[in-house]
C-alpha cells in the first residue's frame, strides 16, 4: 500500500524545509546479519531488568523498569548498557531512503547508530552532523560543511 502525501508535504521535503523525527519505531526494521531483530519495547524492558533489576519488572512499562534502573545504577550506565544492546544493528531499507531526499533537520530519541550508518552507506547531498548534547561549536560545525544536516540525538 503506497502512502500518500499531502503536496505541501512533498513540496517542503524537495525544498528541503521539513525537519524528521525519528521515534522508536523507527529501529524496528533493523537486524544483524543472522536475522537477529533490534530489541524493541517489551525485549528490552526485559533485557534491562534482567541486567539491572534481577529479573524483576518485566510486568512493568519500558519508562517504568528503565526509570527504576536509573534511580538503581545512574543514568549514564542505563544509557551505556541501551547503547550497546543497539550499537551491533545496521539500517534498514527505510534508513537507507532517508539521505535520499533533503531535510531541514533530524531528530531522535533513538541511541542507536542506524541514520548514521544509513548516510555512510548511502552517499547523498547532504552530510549528516550528530549532536548528542548543548555543543557551544555547533554554529562553528554547521558553518563549516555547506551541505551540513544537523542531527540532534535527544538522549545522546
Amino acid at each position: 500500500m503506497a502512502l500518500t502525501l499531502p503536496h505541501t508535504l512533498r513540496d517542503g521535503v524537495a525544498r528541503g524545509e521539513v525537519a524528521l523525527f525519528l521515534g522508536a519505531g523507527a529501529s524496528r526494521g533493523a537486524r544483524l546479519p543472522d536475522g537477529k531483530r533490534m530489541p524493541m519495547g517489551g525485549d528490552l524492558r526485559d533485557l534491562i531488568a534482567d541486567r539491572f533489576l534481577g529479573g524483576k519488572g518485566k510486568d512493568r512499562s519500558l519508562e517504568e523498569v528503565a526509570n527504576y534502573a536509573a534511580n538503581q545504577a545512574g543514568r549514564a550506565a542505563l544509557d551505556s548498557f541501551v547503547a550497546e544492546q543497539v550499537r551491533p544493528f545496521g539500517p534498514s531499507a527505510g534508513h537507507l531512503l532517508l539521505p535520499a531526499f533533503r531535510w531541514q533537520t533530524l531528530f531522535t530519541i533513538n541511541y542507536d547508530l542506524l541514520v548514521e550508518r544509513a548516510y555512510e552507506a548511502v552517499q547523498g547531498d547532504q552530510k549528516i552532523i550528530p549532536f548528542t548534547r548543548d555543543q557551544n561549536n555547533m554554529d562553528r560545525e554547521l558553518k563549516a560543511e555547506l551541505s551540513a544536516l544537523p542531527f540532534f540525538k535527544l538522549h545522546g
